[in-house]
């Protein structure tokens, strides 16, 4: 059906194990008034209990993450038997598809930027706390260059928290079951026994790609890496790059080692060391920067796409119903998705999508690119301690990453987190990218801690954020008086904090007045 409630099917974007996902767009009175992303429950699963636990248990915990750096769910429903997540419309690519370019232009500290932004959405997820202050704990599980979105306006956001756990899920892991890419497992989580500094160990796998340049298990199958994983023979960057920075070695080799117990503790330990190497290089990536870049490489690829969805709008905007949606389900032809000597069966996949330009408005344009990656779900059945020795069953839990959105902004609006209302006026609604800005924020003394909206910066730091958007800035050091600060996005800017010390003690005054000095 092309109806889904309020929203408008247009294109097919995915369709995995559990879930199709759907391009959508709002409607009113004037038209669509905003692009969006639907996924729902296949129909034939919402009967199985189990499927339609884990789907809810997604889109609650998707629900309650609000953070710069994770996609936005602002929906959760269902019409009738149809049950749905609304999404943002990402307007970008994924890690992944940046990376099967090969291009010389995406360089080392731009893809260490990238991973710098999915290191503060994980350690956002890693210490949310409930509303009555108790740690959630969630662990994402599936942190890999599949679920890192990059945008065209140059902002990170991590996907898909599909098979995130979190310490008061109401869904339990059965026994056996393995959740996630192997090639970006720690060693506890092929066990089944992860916590946060999981996530890390598959940061550092991105990491050690990123410097090497190919897949750490590159020409290896799943049942070889999860082996290897076990047994703790895991290529060290020395290994596969000599020449390769002390520093990044160092922070490579601990992001990534056997016991977790050797590890960044958390998230933030991890980008924080990231950061002090990449400014030590003297290298400044803006997000500009990587918008650039990102748009240069994928240009063909959103004009090919772009007649298909022009034709489909102009028939909904008729009328006229269509005969069946226009689909962009990826085309099995990747030759990085399975490496060679893999299970046969794909382990992830990938579509670009373009939606047009909607509305004659000058300067008005939107031509995102999506691209999605199947996760995977990998069943082990055996015992801990015969790991491996079963037999590996593939089976559909999917991990979609096709978390896309583009805001739909009247010219004199500011930007909203939420969708916009809907407009009664008869004028053609207009589909526009809304305008970043970088903002520098330096604290004296430079031991202060920075953060912003809860989220921790480094001192200096640096943050994207959206034109319109009000943030509240908190810095604190020892012996100082901390501050918050209301900023808002207007254009890019760099500000300094000076906090003022502690008041000094009074002096003691125990001496009578006829004493003398």
């Amino acid at each position: 059906m092309a109806q889904l409630g309020k929203y408008q099917l247009v294109a097919e974007i995915a369709r995995g194990g559990m879930g199709v996902v759907s391009l959508a767009a709002s409607r009113g009175p004037a038209g669509f008034s905003k692009l969006l992303v639907i996924k729902e429950l296949k129909a034939e699963l919402v009967e199985d209990g189990s499927f339609l636990d884990m789907f809810l248990e997604e889109a609650r915990l998707a629900a309650r993450l609000n953070h710069p750096n994770i996609v936005q769910t602002y929906e959760v429903g269902n019409e009738g038997k149809r049950h749905f997540m609304v999404m943002d419309y990402l307007d970008g690519v994924t890690l992944a598809g940046i990376l099967r370019k090969q291009s010389e232009l995406f360089t080392l500290p731009m893809h260490i930027r990238v991973l710098c932004e999915t290191l503060q959405a994980l350690e956002y997820a890693h210490t949310l706390a409930d509303f009555d202050g108790t740690a959630l704990g969630i662990v994402h599980r599936d942190a890999t260059p599949q679920n890192v979105f990059v945008t065209f306006d140059g902002s990170v956001k991590l996907v898909d928290f599909g098979i995130a756990k979190a310490l008061d899920s109401s869904v339990e892991t059965h026994a056996g079951v393995l959740k996630g890419k192997p090639a970006y497992m720690a060693p506890e989580q092929v066990a089944g026994d992860s916590d946060l500094r999981a996530d890390v160990f598959s940061v550092g796998v991105m990491l050690w790609e990123a410097v090497v340049g190919r897949r750490m298990w590159h020409k290896k199958g799943d049942i070889e890496v999860l082996t290897n994983i076990i047994k703790g023979q895991i290529p060290t960057l020395r290994e596969a790059k000599p020449d390769a920075p002390e520093e990044l070695i160092r922070i490579c080799d601990r992001a990534i080692a056997k016991s977790r117990d050797d590890r960044y503790r958390s998230a933030a330990d991890l980008q924080a060391d990231l950061e002090a190497y990449v400014a030590s290089t003297g290298a400044h990536v803006s997000a500009r920067d990587v918008a650039k870049v990102v748009a240069t490489l994928f240009v063909e690829q959103r004009k090919k796409t772009r007649e298909v969805i022009e034709e489909h709008i102009a028939t909904l905007k008729a009328g006229r119903e269509p005969k069946e949606l226009p689909s962009f389900r990826p085309q099995l032809d990747d030759p990085m998705a399975t490496p060679s000597g893999a299970t046969p069966r794909r382990l992830r996949e990938a579509a670009l999508l373009t939606p047009p330009t909607l509305g004659k408005t000058p300067g008005a344009t939107a031509i995102p690119v999506v691209e999605r990656m199947d996760g995977l779900g990998l069943e082990v059945a055996s015992n801990r301690r015969k790991a491996l020795l079963g037999v590996l069953a593939l089976v559909g839990i999917v991990a979609v990453a096709g978390f896309f959105a583009i805001r739909a902004l009247d010219p004199t609006a500011a930007v909203n987190a939420a969708p916009p209302p809907v407009s009664s006026a008869r004028a053609e609604p207009t589909f526009v990218v809304p305008a970043t800005h970088e903002v520098s924020l330096r604290v004296i003394p430079a031991s202060a801690r920075i953060s912003i909206e809860g989220v921790a910066l480094s001192n200096p730091g640096k943050r994207t954020c959206t034109e319109g958007q009000s943030v509240r800035m908190h810095a604190s050091a020892a012996h100082y008086l901390s501050t918050d600060r209301e900023l808002r996005c207007e254009h890019d800017e760099t500000i300094e904090v000076a906090l003022e010390p502690e008041p000094a003690p009074a002096a003691s005054t125990s001496a009578g007045p006829g004493s003398k000095n």
